[in-house]
């Protein structure tokens, strides 16, 4: 019995230490935020995201007219290609449309600046959208 508890500890162990693992060796794993601006000096929402090592997002936008917005989806980093590719699953309330379609991958170039901390996410025909590691 004691040598069955022992293996399920260490199995327990080996998962939560790939698990950090992945996460290290992961850039964009972690909480972001950014705000966004109709012109400068006036924004008018601003997003909270998680990123889970387990390929899940959790994103909340707050709408300075509208109110708050929740996205569910899934998430995959590329570091190859240096992509990164998301897919909305669920939002709510349903009177806040979602940033993209929902079940369509959306991918983007993404870059990594200051030592990890900003994330670059372009977005086509504008500017990149500038994340800060929370």
């Amino acid at each position: 019995m004691r040598t069955i508890t022992s293996i399920f500890v260490s199995v327990a162990v080996l998962a939560a230490s790939a698990a950090g693992a992945l996460a290290q060796g992961n850039p964009a794993v972690g909480l972001w935020s950014t705000t966004l601006y109709s012109a400068p000096g006036q924004a008018y929402a601003s997003l909270l995201m998680q990123l889970s090592p387990n390929g899940r997002f959790d994103e909340q936008m707050g709408v300075a007219v509208g109110g708050v917005a929740n996205y569910e989806g899934t998430w995959q980093f590329d570091p190859r290609q240096m992509t990164f590719t998301y897919t909305i699953y669920n939002y709510s309330p349903p009177t806040i449309p979602p940033i993209a379609p929902v079940g369509v991958p959306v991918t983007n170039r993404v870059e990594f600046a200051n030592g990890g901390a900003t994330m670059l996410l372009d977005q086509p025909g504008t500017v990149p959208l500038v994340w800060t590691r929370q």
